[in-house]
């Protein structure tokens, strides 16, 4: 159980102050038989929020008094089989059930749920010693049903959405030995429309929430090569990663830019699909450790995204940093541990809310560098002292567009017995 109290980063560019609760519950079984390893698992997700603040724009003053309660039910069941010493086969099914229920000012708004049924399997093939293929497939099927608006009664009602949605992921393994470790994998990956993005069409006071009837699920392909290879002279080990992807009918959010202004205090939001987004990049990573006790890393990664959707406030391709480069080392000296890693980012695109206009506005975020750094002392096999610093670079660095990053530093004692 968590409950705390925070600004939160709302989609449309600003922060507004939330109080939000969380419970979970959780029971796992498992049991070894002849038939393989059977796991049963439950779980119980519940969030509650609530969401005010007065935000002055347009000369007037506007409030926000929004909550909603979301609470998921998952149960999974799985059966693990080794059928010999070359092939081994998890089959599983699930099912979860999602409620939303909102309300604005204290005042009920909408009511909703959704059911999700799936199955999967996972077969492990060792084709070789040094050869393995690694084979995934699930299917997904989602119901949504229709629901009225309690807000608008002359409004239609939301349509019943039915979605069967495939998703896999293939990789292949080979050890060359001292040439390396080759990798090469395939996948298919989707993403269901969230509950907030079925609600039918209504009113939340001054906002007016559309339905959007042709909603559809969110795909992602992807093809990515991977290598590994020791160095000897550096007791050290190179890896390289590869991947190019596409993903289609992107989803938005009703909160993002999908929304309207009319003067002089009317907002319509309408949750939608974005065009196709392309991508593609790779990582290069070198770490080693020496004889003393010093173990280092450093990589560099680069991504490159194609957004053909120059309209939109909302661009991946503006709003994803091309390069970052990570680096750092840990040292042991008997009981006492240091460590330290400092990651640059280069520049990127952001948005924020200008609530003059009710309009989104471009913020650029330079180039950055974090820097963390830890010392800790372990006094016996009991107690250990720490000393922590995060973002020792800058005393408020601007990493977004929203509230730049203090710098912290955490002192910790530990106890374990």
């Amino acid at each position: 159980m968590d409950q705390e109290r925070s600004p939160f980063w709302l989609d449309i560019g600003s922060y507004f102050t939330s109080r939000p609760l969380s419970k979970s519950l959780e029971g796992r079984l498992a049991a070894d038989t002849d038939w393989g390893l059977i796991e049963f698992r439950a779980y119980q997700n519940s969030f509650t929020n609530k969401t005010t603040d007065n935000i002055p724009a347009m000369g007037s003053v506007f409030p926000i008094d929004f909550g909603y309660d979301l609470e998921t039910t998952v149960a999974q069941l799985s059966d693990t089989i080794s059928i010999n010493n070359q092939n081994d086969l998890r089959l599983g099914v699930e099912y979860r059930y999602s409620s939303l229920s909102g309300a604005e000012a204290g005042t009920k708004v909408g009511n909703e749920y959704d059911m999700l049924a799936a199955g999967s399997a996972v077969w492990d093939y060792r084709i070789l010693p040094k050869l393995t293929l690694t084979n995934a497939f699930r299917m997904d099927s989602l119901l949504v049903p229709s629901v009225k608006s309690p807000s608008l009664a002359e409004a239609p009602a939301s349509a019943a959405r039915h979605y069967i949605e495939p998703s896999f992921n293939s990789r292949i393994r080979y050890d060359a030995g001292d040439l390396g470790t080759f990798g090469l994998n395939a996948a298919r990956g989707i993403q269901l429309p969230a509950l907030f993005d079925f609600a039918p069409t209504t009113m939340l006071g001054p906002v007016a929430v559309i339905n959007n009837p042709s909603l559809a699920p969110s795909t992602t392909i992807n093809v990515g090569l991977n290598y590994s290879h020791s160095i000897k002279p550096l007791n050290g080990t190179l890896s390289v990663a590869l991947f190019a992807q596409r993903t289609s009918d992107m989803l938005g959010t009703p909160f993002a830019s999908n929304y309207s202004f009319t003067p002089p205090a009317s907002l319509t939001m309408f949750p939608k699909n974005y065009n196709r987004v392309d991508d593609a990049g790779g990582e290069i990573r070198l770490e080693g450790k020496t004889d003393f006790n010093l173990h280092w890393d450093l990589s560099y990664a680069m991504a490159a995204v194609r957004d053909p959707d120059k309209s939109s406030m909302i661009n991946f391709q503006r709003q994803t940093p091309v390069n970052t480069v990570i680096g750092g080392f840990e040292y042991m000296l008997g009981p006492v541990e240091f460590s330290a890693h400092a990651r640059w980012q280069s520049h990127y695109q952001d948005i924020a809310a200008d609530f003059s206009t009710f309009q989104l506005r471009n913020v650029k975020i330079k180039d950055f560098v974090t820097l963390n750094a830890r010392v800790g002392w372990k006094i016996d096999k009991h107690f250990a002292l720490s000393l922590s610093g995060q973002q020792l670079g800058d005393s408020r660095l601007r990493e977004t567009s929203g509230l730049r990053i203090d710098r912290r530093i955490i002192a910790g004692l530990t106890a374990g017995f």
